[in-house]
C-alpha cells in the first residue's frame, strides 16, 4: 500500500465513516484467515500424501 492511499484513509475516518472502514477491516481479516485456513488444508494434503508414498 502506498503511503497516498494510507492518508485517503485516515481523512476517509475522520470524514465520518468510521463504520464503513471498520467492516472493511473486517472483511480484510476474514480474507486473511481464510486464505490461511486453505493453505493449511493444502499443506496437510501434501503431508498425508508424502507419508502414504513414504510406507
Amino acid at each position: 500500500m502506498s503511503i497516498l492511499t494510507g492518508g485517503d484513509q485516515m481523512r476517509r475516518v475522520r470524514r465520518g465513516s468510521l463504520k464503513n472502514f471498520k467492516t472493511l477491516r473486517i472483511r480484510r481479516l476474514m480474507l486473511l484467515k481464510r486464505i490461511q485456513k486453505r493453505k493449511q488444508y493444502i499443506q496437510a494434503r501434501h503431508r498425508i500424501r508424502f507419508l502414504k508414498e513414504q510406507e
